[in-house]
């Protein structure tokens, strides 16, 4: 490992590999997170974010690769020794201890003074907004209360690194929205490196500063939340990241840094970014967010007409399923600002769906 590089970076993966008996679960991954950074490790089941999140703590070692926590290299430092504070999915708290003996346990094992333990403990009661409940216990307190303490309890011990493993899952929407904005509020505050496993998009969507997509042991994208959107590096992140519609097309002409795409009546304009060895006459899939696409009467010049087949109401927003008609495609969503457009795009009215942006994204046609 480039001893600069890891000496930048607050954690430093460098070829890291693990299997399981056949199955490789990491493949030679490398990743940087930066200090007080927030990056987040997104991907579906079976991906290896959690993997890599047990090899950064210590629970799991690697085959093969260095793990570097600011710039040292820990492959062979126990966890209770590498500085890192760990956040649970069931945030295995102390039942029968109280709010105060729960956070400050890491501290008692420590050896560190009682009243030096007492002056800490308050602190992060008040960070997490917890003050005055020391005496209570885990069950008399609500599910975001614990998941407070969970966080006090890793954050006392004044870690190098916060790994959280998953730690809304439990809680419902409208709490998880508020712990979300809470936990960036605080992870800014102390400028505390994070690395943060989810499956969840739309939560990796609005809390990192960076996110590195993952699949089948492999990191196929690292960029900001807007990059990973807008500019996905291939197909799984296309598809997995947003909704996203998969239209058939077939290449009409090349130029310099542009593909134009017949689909249906019309054409569209796509970057050759994914199409650099296409030629004109490939099939092709354009993909196309929901929210790149709008309505009108349909008409002989529109790329795609057909029949709407429900319109639903989300509050900011209506989601519109069309279909077109398309081989090979069920639906089209369409997702409109407001919610007048449940009553003008009823089921079963005829409708033209037009793309409202001059430039998609285009792979050569899979399988």
């Amino acid at each position: 490992m480039s001893s600069s590089r890891a000496s930048s970076s607050a954690v430093s993966l460098n070829a890291v590999s693990k299997s399981f008996g056949a199955i490789a679960a990491l493949k030679a991954t490398s990743l940087d997170i930066r200090p007080g950074e927030l990056m987040t490790l997104l991907g579906p089941s079976g991906c290896g974010k959690t993997t890599l999140l047990n090899i950064v703590a210590g629970f799991l070692s690697a085959d093969a690769g260095d793990v570097a926590i600011e710039g040292q290299r820990v492959n062979d430092v126990p966890t209770f020794q590498r500085q890192i504070g760990m956040m649970f999915q069931s945030y295995a708290l102390f039942p029968h201890m109280t709010v105060e003996a729960n956070v400050g346990y890491g501290l008692k094992m420590r050896g560190m003074p009682r009243a030096d333990i007492h002056r800490r403990v308050q602190d992060a009661l008040v960070l997490v907004k917890l003050q005055g409940l020391e005496a209570r216990k885990p069950s008399q307190l609500s599910g975001g209360q614990q998941q407070r303490i969970a966080l006090a309890r890793a954050l006392v011990i004044e870690p190098k690194v916060l790994l959280l493993d998953e730690p809304f899952s439990a809680l419902d929407k409208s709490l998880r929205g508020s712990m979300q904005i809470e936990l960036k509020d605080i992870q800014r505050k102390l400028g505390i490196a994070t690395i943060f496993v989810t499956h969840d998009q739309s939560e990796a969507l609005s809390l990192s500063d960076r996110l590195a997509v993952m699949s089948e042991g492999v990191i196929r994208q690292v960029g900001t939340p807007h990059e990973v959107y807008a500019d996905p590096a291939d197909r799984f992140v296309a598809s997995f990241i947003g909704d996203v519609n998969v239209i058939p097309g077939v290449i009409e002409s090349l130029d310099d840094g542009r593909a134009t795409i017949r689909v249906g009546n019309g054409h569209v304009g796509a970057s050759r970014t994914h199409l650099a060895d296409a030629a004109p006459g490939t099939p092709v899939d354009v993909f196309v967010r929901p929210e790149q696409i709008t309505l009108a009467a349909p008409r002989e010049e529109i790329p795609l007409t057909g029949k709407v087949h429900a319109s639903v109401f989300q509050g900011g927003h209506t989601d519109v399923l069309v279909d077109v008609g398309v081989e090979g495609m069920s639906t089209v969503l369409v997702r409109l600002a407001g919610p007048a457009h449940v009553a003008r795009w009823a089921k079963g009215a005829p409708v033209g769906v037009v793309f409202a942006v001059d430039t998609v994204l285009a792979f050569p046609k899979s399988g």
